[in-house]
């Protein structure tokens, strides 16, 4: 299907555009954002999509939105999948403040992950890719935090000054932005976190090692 018999169809089904002028600025769209591979699937997705009530064809603008919703959702469930290995036991520290956002509105992390390895697995994955959608679609300022895990919810040390873990956090997110995120954190407490850094600490020396010993051979 090429792009002149994508619109051809598009106006059979929705009816014509009102212009000759409207018609050419989304072919020109069409052409510049949408390669051809993949306009028959558009075409099924745009149809099930995009109300036909009024008879009014789609504009570059509600494509460009259809076509991202589908990339949104993607990225919705790869940040889901980043959670895969959550232990409610654990304090984390997230790189992507929507994933930090959805799990607060989910309950928190004891609560969220008590329903992510229960019975109603497979709802609260389709509730979590909703919601951080919903995130990506609106997006707002998030301050980012540490988000407290069973032991230090329950250890008086947690709730006292910055309310940083006692046990030490787990990091979820890209590893070379590891330091960056850390200082984005508000009142941090490093004495609170020292296990969690330490770990680290002793974990990049390992690899620093392996590398020297790879390289001296």
């Amino acid at each position: 299907m090429t792009h002149g018999q994508f619109l051809i169809a598009i106006e059979e089904w929705y009816g014509q555009y009102t212009s000759d002028l409207k018609r050419d600025t989304v072919l020109a769209w069409l052409n510049e954002n949408v390669k051809e591979l993949v306009l028959e699937s558009l075409f099924k997705r745009v149809t099930a999509d995009y109300s036909e009530q009024y008879k009014t064809p789609p504009t570059q603008f509600n494509f460009n939105q259809i076509i991202n919703g589908d990339r949104i959702e993607v990225m919705a469930e790869r940040a889901f999948d980043k959670l895969r290995g959550m232990s409610a036991m654990e304090s984390y520290i997230i790189e992507d403040v929507k994933i930090q956002q959805v799990v607060d509105s989910m309950g928190g992390i004891i609560k969220f992950v008590d329903r992510k390895d229960g019975d109603d697995a497979v709802w609260v994955r389709k509730e979590f890719v909703q919601k951080y959608m919903e995130e990506c679609r609106y997006p707002r300022e998030i301050e980012r935090r540490v988000m407290l895990g069973y032991r230090d919810k329950s250890n008086m040390y947690a709730t006292s000054g910055a309310g940083v873990g006692y046990y030490g956090y787990k990091y979820i997110g890209n590893d070379k932005n590891r330091e960056q995120i850390m200082q984005s954190v508000k009142g941090l407490n490093v004495g609170h976190s020292m296990i969690g850094l330490v770990e680290d600490m002793m974990s990049r020396m390992k690899v620093d090692n392996i590398l020297q010993k790879v390289e001296a051979e």
